[in-house]
């Protein structure tokens, strides 16, 4: 359950091989290190979050409007035990205010900004 791309090398790859790469490049190119805290807008089934909280001693709030989505995400936090870590919100995010974002190291958006339109960014 991860609503995103993943990177290949080669066709055999498994995609969760592929994705879990995708997401080691993508803390690469944030330079997320220990101790971030890390908002993700459009968290979706929290795939990015919880492997950031199984990688590293991060602290990740994640967002996102769908309940489905949001009741995944929650479940799989706790089965995965990064509950410690990661917290899911049902929550638009254009209801936070402007103050939020200086609690956070690393902000990220995976494939959610194109289904809010570009008038909306």
């Amino acid at each position: 359950m991860f609503y995103s791309c993943g990177v290949a090398y080669d066709s055999s790859e498994s995609l969760e091989e592929v994705q879990n790469r995708k997401c080691g490049i993508c803390c690469e190119l944030i330079d997320l290190k220990d101790g971030d805290r890390i908002l993700d807008f459009g968290c979706g089934w929290g795939s990015w979050l919880i492997y950031c909280a199984k990688n590293f001693d991060v602290d990740c709030i994640g967002m996102t409007i769908s309940t489905s989505q949001f009741e995944w995400a929650t479940r799989r936090v706790k089965e995965e035990k990064v509950e410690n870590k990661v917290k899911i919100l049902l929550l638009d995010y254009r209801e936070i205010t402007v103050d939020i974002y200086k609690q956070f190291d690393k902000i990220t958006c995976f494939e959610m900004s194109e289904h809010v339109g570009i008038t909306n960014y």
